[in-house]
Protein backbone atom coordinates (compact mmCIF):
# COMPACT_ATOMS: atom_id res chain seq x y z
CA UNK A 1 0.00 0.00 0.00
CA UNK A 2 1.55 3.25 -0.81
CA UNK A 3 0.83 5.56 2.28
CA UNK A 4 1.58 8.90 0.57
CA UNK A 5 -0.64 8.52 -2.08
CA UNK A 6 -3.54 7.42 0.22
CA UNK A 7 -2.84 10.42 2.73
CA UNK A 8 -3.07 12.94 -0.20
CA UNK A 9 -5.81 11.28 -1.48
CA UNK A 10 -7.78 11.86 1.62
CA UNK A 11 -6.70 15.40 2.71
CA UNK A 12 -8.00 16.12 -1.28
CA UNK A 13 -10.87 14.79 -0.50
CA UNK A 14 -11.31 16.66 2.65
CA UNK A 15 -10.09 20.37 1.45
CA UNK A 16 -12.61 19.61 -1.86
CA UNK A 17 -9.91 19.61 -3.61
CA UNK A 18 -9.95 18.06 -7.35
CA UNK A 19 -6.21 18.40 -7.45
CA UNK A 20 -2.79 16.17 -6.74
CA UNK A 21 -1.57 17.71 -4.11
CA UNK A 22 1.72 16.15 -4.42
CA UNK A 23 2.26 17.53 -7.85
CA UNK A 24 0.97 20.67 -7.09
CA UNK A 25 3.23 24.14 -6.19
CA UNK A 26 1.82 27.81 -5.23
CA UNK A 27 -1.32 28.88 -3.79
CA UNK A 28 -4.94 27.60 -4.54
CA UNK A 29 -7.98 29.02 -3.26
CA UNK A 30 -11.45 27.76 -3.74
CA UNK A 31 -14.99 27.30 -2.37
CA UNK A 32 -15.75 23.87 -1.49
CA UNK A 33 -18.88 22.43 -0.41
CA UNK A 34 -16.85 20.75 2.91
CA UNK A 35 -16.97 23.82 4.42
CA UNK A 36 -20.71 24.11 4.21
CA UNK A 37 -21.77 21.62 6.78
CA UNK A 38 -20.14 20.24 9.59
CA UNK A 39 -17.78 17.74 9.16
CA UNK A 40 -17.86 13.98 10.85
CA UNK A 41 -16.30 13.95 14.02
CA UNK A 42 -16.21 18.00 14.28
CA UNK A 43 -18.37 20.11 16.45
CA UNK A 44 -19.26 22.95 14.30
CA UNK A 45 -18.77 23.56 10.71
CA UNK A 46 -14.87 25.26 9.55
CA UNK A 47 -15.67 28.42 7.06
CA UNK A 48 -11.87 28.05 5.86
CA UNK A 49 -9.43 25.18 6.16
CA UNK A 50 -6.03 25.80 4.92
CA UNK A 51 -3.30 23.20 4.26
CA UNK A 52 0.11 23.93 3.77
CA UNK A 53 3.10 22.32 3.18
CA UNK A 54 6.73 23.98 2.14
CA UNK A 55 6.11 25.35 -1.38
CA UNK A 56 2.15 24.94 -1.44
CA UNK A 57 -0.96 26.21 0.21
CA UNK A 58 -4.29 25.33 -0.13
CA UNK A 59 -7.47 27.03 1.49
CA UNK A 60 -11.27 25.89 0.91
CA UNK A 61 -13.80 28.12 1.81
CA UNK A 62 -17.51 28.43 2.18
CA UNK A 63 -19.80 30.95 0.11
CA UNK A 64 -19.95 32.91 3.41
CA UNK A 65 -16.49 33.50 3.82
CA UNK A 66 -15.67 34.65 0.27
CA UNK A 67 -15.77 37.95 1.22
CA UNK A 68 -13.47 37.84 3.99
CA UNK A 69 -11.13 35.17 1.89
CA UNK A 70 -10.84 38.11 -0.61
CA UNK A 71 -9.87 40.63 1.65
CA UNK A 72 -6.77 38.11 2.49
CA UNK A 73 -5.44 37.01 -1.12
CA UNK A 74 -5.90 40.52 -1.82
Amino acid sequence: MDFLTATSEYYSHWLGADIDINAFSGVACFPARQRETVQPGDSERSDIYAWYQPGKLIISHSERASTRISEISG
